[in-house]
Formats: structure tokens, sequence, C-alpha cells
């Protein structure tokens, strides 16, 4: 995709003064107008995902999306974040059904399983 930006003239790569093996990338003056018109875009998108909800609705929401970033920010991530934590992964054969009276499926509450099979 950078390559492709370059192409285009849109960004370009700059050795890295710091670190000559780190190459930055720069947007041109070409890039001006494709931002401009992808903020018109996301801000027409955005007012269109929005219509109908209410500033303050639009505020809570802001604030539990917040929330919910810092939340995920602060989870520890296994070294590769493909691979599954074994102990997250549920153990099918210790895994409880959430059926409080330990009977089978219909849920009367008696234990007794659906009668109606």
């Amino acid at each position: 995709m950078v390559d492709r930006l370059e192409a285009a003239g849109l960004v370009e790569r700059r050795l890295d003064p710091a670190d000559r093996r780190v190459k930055r990338l720069h947007l041109t003056p070409a890039a001006a107008p494709v931002l401009e018109q992808m903020r018109t875009v996301g801000s027409i998108t955005r007012e269109e995902a929005l219509a109908g909800i209410a500033p303050a609705e639009r505020e809570r929401m802001i604030e539990a999306l917040t929330t919910m970033k810092t939340n995920l920010l602060g989870l520890e991530v296994p070294c590769d974040p493909f691979e599954p934590d074994p102990e997250a992964i549920p153990d099918p054969a210790n895994e409880d059904d959430g059926d409080a009276d330990g009977g089978d499926e219909d849920d009367g509450r008696d234990g007794a399983g659906d009668a109606r099979r």
C-alpha cells in the first residue's frame, strides 16, 4: 500500500536521522486535496451514523467507548496475539451449562429436562 501511495506521489520515504535502518513516511503537498476529501467523507458518514442520537447520548457513548478502549489497552497481551492463551480457553469437560439446578435443558428449574422431546 505504501508503495502505491508513493507511486501516486502522495507520500515520500525519508531516512530517519537517528536510525539509518528506519525510513519515515511524509505526506507530500499532493496529498492535501485527498486528505480534505477524506475529511469531508468522514464528516458526512459520522453525521449519517449519529443521526437521531441526541448530543447527550452521543457524549455518553463516547465516554463508554473511551472506557472500553482503556480497558482493552490495559489487558495483558500474549507475545503472539494469534496464539491463544491456553489458560483462557475453557475446558469443555469442566464447563457448566449455566443450568443452576443441574438439569438437562428445559430450565423449568426442576432438573427434569425437557419432557416435550
